[in-house]
């Protein structure tokens, strides 16, 4: 879904938006649906493996890991490491929103 929300400066930006499989009604923005679709290439590709998807968020401090169990991924993960990717190929501040988005999903 395309939503216009406007930046501080006031001007209109075009968002690309998908609700995270988390079950928690958690939106995860994305710049665009190309954007959307690359990171999905990205995550589909076959030498791209999790432990590869995971410590590509890590490295970004957006965290994957369930609090509550060991060895147990959020669920919603993956689309969360797609939006991670997105935005590292647009606009790397935003990777600040999808960590914090990360841990509104682990809360619940």
């Amino acid at each position: 879904m395309t939503e216009q929300v406007m930046n501080f400066a006031g001007d209109a930006l075009m968002l690309y938006w998908i609700e995270a499989e988390s079950g928690d009604a958690v939106k995860l923005p994305f710049p665009s649906e190309a954007a959307f679709e690359s990171a999905q290439d990205w995550y589909n590709h076959t030498s791209n493996s999790k432990k590869k998807m995971i410590k590509f968020c890590r490295d970004r401090n957006v965290v994957l890991d369930d609090p509550t169990g060991e060895n147990v991924l959020l669920s919603g993960w993956a689309d969360i490491a797609m939006a991670t990717y997105a935005w590292q190929h647009c606009d790397t501040d935003m990777i600040s929103v999808i960590a914090m988005l990360a841990k509104e999903i682990a809360n619940d």
